[in-house]
């Protein structure tokens, strides 16, 4: 059978729930009406108080949602402003009956849904944060109808689900509960229930109620959350005010009483109060408003910064940034608040010369400093063996080994030449403020000497030192050399 006969679309909560709230404030009022609903048909089923006052209510809604009956979550202050309302379903009916609270705050909703499951109506159970938002949902039922009355939360966190059954049973409609874990699911029990339930054995009359297992099929659902565009009105009540502020975190402050923080939602007796902001490096804004019995207001605050922003930007970056003496990062840096007013600047990077200036920060705007850093000489020694060099650096001559230079911070050719030895070139890099030095061993250069002799066999001498005999190839030093050949010859007297 589907649809339900629809009676209510108006909720009275009285001093019945207030009770459980906390005390109310001078501006406050224990009493209140309001109805809530949209233009089709709207009913509350159950409802939750919070620890705060608030309080969640669940039914059914035909205003809005996906289509049919939707099931209907609203949250409400002590004072019954409306904090939210969504609706979960499908394109057929879905009823809420019952609701709960777990210890972590999250709402559990219980009723029967005829867009999702196993057969007709299923049992249907949904947990939801504190805003509304699905954890999950399940439906849990057989081949005909199961419908959900009741829900609880054990203390380790079980979920208690109760109503009836024509799907299992003993026959017609049975009572049918579900103790379910924190995550709704039945692991391996999609099919066959395997609970069993055993009744004590003494001596008590009782009924003639025959128990048996069901065999549940719980399955993940797919409804379609939409806020509910509900009608709120007010038939007798405080005022109310709803203040924010850009940027929020504003305290808030009503003929001198401090109420909280933007953005705030606070009840007010009717009349004319005094409504002040404060927010650190902002300037405080100051109004009069006037409300009249059940009215609402809206009041949005753009706050006045009482500070600016500093960028500072490096060449080469990566250097430390001081304000005022106090260290406040690396650059790139962007957009660090600072107080209004002038500051002194200090830039400074190791082998650089600091960078320093005064900057003006002018209320919420951006100051942007880029600092073209200036890099330290670099210092370079070259010695050579033997000394006496010429020293090359880039192609121009700077003296002779040993020498000290002062260099600009890069890449350098450098290039070592002496009479008698071989060239000597390299590259070094040197960084800003850095001092290196290089010592070089200079390799002679030789020359090719060939001595032949006729006879051969004579002895060669080089700058008295004997080489060898003739045919001979020598490698000497290029310079002025003592060449001897000599050669003993004996002469036979002819007899």
């Amino acid at each position: 059978m589907k649809g339900l006969s629809v009676i209510l679309a108006l909720v009275l909560v009285f001093s019945v729930l207030v009770v459980q709230a906390p005390a109310a404030k001078a501006d406050n009022f224990n009493y209140w009406a309001r109805s809530y609903g949209g233009s089709g048909t709207d009913v509350i089923n159950d409802v939750k108080v919070l620890s705060d006052g608030s309080i969640i209510a669940v039914g059914y809604t035909t205003s809005s949602g996906a289509g049919g009956k939707d099931v209907l979550v609203m949250k409400l202050s002590p004072e019954g402003s409306l904090a939210w309302a969504k609706t979960y379903g499908g394109t057929k009916d879905d009823v809420a009956n019952a609701v709960a609270l777990a210890s972590n705050g999250d709402v559990i909703v219980a009723g029967l849904t005829y867009s999702f499951g196993a057969g007709d109506w299923d049992f249907w159970v949904l947990r939801l944060d504190e805003n509304g938002n699905v954890k999950w949902q399940k439906t849990y039922g057989g081949e005909s109808w199961d419908k959900a009355n009741a829900v609880a939360v054990a203390d380790n966190g079980d979920v208690i689900v109760a109503g009836d059954t024509w799907s299992f049973g003993a026959g017609n409609r049975d009572f049918w509960v579900l103790r379910l874990p924190p995550d709704g699911n039945l692991l391996g029990f999609s099919k066959d229930s395997n609970a069993k339930i055993t009744l004590p054995s003494p001596d008590v009359w009782d009924s003639k109620a025959a128990v048996k297992d069901s065999s549940v099929t719980p399955r993940d659902s797919h409804a379609y959350p939409n806020p509910a565009e509900l009608t709120v009105k007010t038939q007798y009540g405080p005022a109310s005010l709803t203040i924010n502020s850009n940027p929020s975190g504003a305290d808030v402050y009503i003929n001198g009483d401090y109420k909280g923080e933007t953005p705030l939602i606070v009840q007010v007796s009717p009349g004319t109060h005094q409504v002040k902001l404060t927010k650190q490096d902002y300037q405080d804004y100051t109004a009069t408003i006037t409300l009249n019995p059940a009215e609402s207001k809206t009041l949005n605050v753009e706050l006045t910064p009482a500070f600016g922003y500093l960028t500072v930007k490096s060449n080469p970056s990566g250097a430390k940034v001081y304000v005022d003496g106090s260290y406040i990062g690396n650059t790139p840096l962007e957009n660090y608040k600072l107080s209004t007013g002038q500051h002194s600047l200090k830039v400074t990077k190791q082998g650089y010369q600091d960078y320093t200036t005064t900057v003006t920060i002018n209320p919420g705007k951006t100051t942007v400093v880029n600092a073209q850093l200036i890099p330290q000489p670099a210092s370079l020694t070259i010695d050579s063996n033997p000394s006496g060099a010429d020293v090359y650096i880039d192609g121009d001559y700077k003296g002779t080994t040993p020498l000290t230079l002062n260099l600009t911070p890069r890449t350098h050719q450098i290039k070592l030449t002496r009479q008698d030895y071989k060239n000597y070139t390299t590259t070094i890099t040197i960084n800003p403020g850095e001092s290196k030095s290089i010592s070089v061993t200079l390799t002679p250069a030789l020359g090719h000497l060939t001595i032949n002799s006729n006879p051969l066999g004579a002895k060669v001498y080089i700058n008295g030192t004997y080489k060898g005999t003739t045919p001979l190839t020598l490698n000497l030093t290029p310079r002025t050399h003592q060449v001897k050949i000599v050669k003993i010859t004996r002469i036979t007297q002819p007899q």
